[in-house]
Formats: structure tokens, sequence, C-alpha cells
């Protein structure tokens, strides 16, 4: 038996287990995607804000926190909003 099928094997009554921590598996690599779209629309939020304002990204960072807060509208929302449209929501 080859190391790959070995890997692949599964022990009777065991299928439900794996089927399980496939699933899990597969849902963690959904958050991460997401996680990483966040970070990037949010990243491009920061360097419009950094640009436009002459600030540094930590302070870029506080206002979109600032407008999210105040708005009570997500972070990643205000973000995507600002990307799309160039300007912070009202």
């Amino acid at each position: 038996m080859t190391t790959q099928q070995r890997s692949t094997t599964v022990a009777p009554g065991g299928s439900a287990a794996v089927l399980a921590d496939l699933a899990h598996a597969q849902q963690r690599i959904a958050q991460l995607t997401e996680a990483l779209d966040t970070r990037g629309v949010i990243g491009r939020a920061q360097g419009i804000i950094m640009e436009r304002y002459e600030v540094d990204e930590g302070q870029a960072l506080e206002v979109l926190k600032r407008v999210s807060s105040q708005s009570d509208i997500p972070l990643r929302d205000i973000a995507a909003h600002l990307v799309e449209t160039r300007r912070l929501p009202k």
C-alpha cells in the first residue's frame, strides 16, 4: 500500500469523522479567503485616505474605525464603499 493509499484509507465507521474534518477544513478555508479579501479592501481604503489626507497607515485605519463606529456600519463595508465610490459614507 502506498503512502497516498494509506492516507485515504478510512477505518470502518470512521468516515463520519473524516467527513466532519473535511467540512471543518473547507469552512476554515472559506473564512481565511474572506479574511484575505477583507484585508485587501481595507488596505486599499487606507491608501486612499493616506493619499487624500496625508496621514500614516495607523491614522487612516483610525479614520475608518471612527466612521464605522459612528455610522454603525461594519468597517469592511465602509472600506468597500470608499474603494468603489472614492467617498466615505455619510
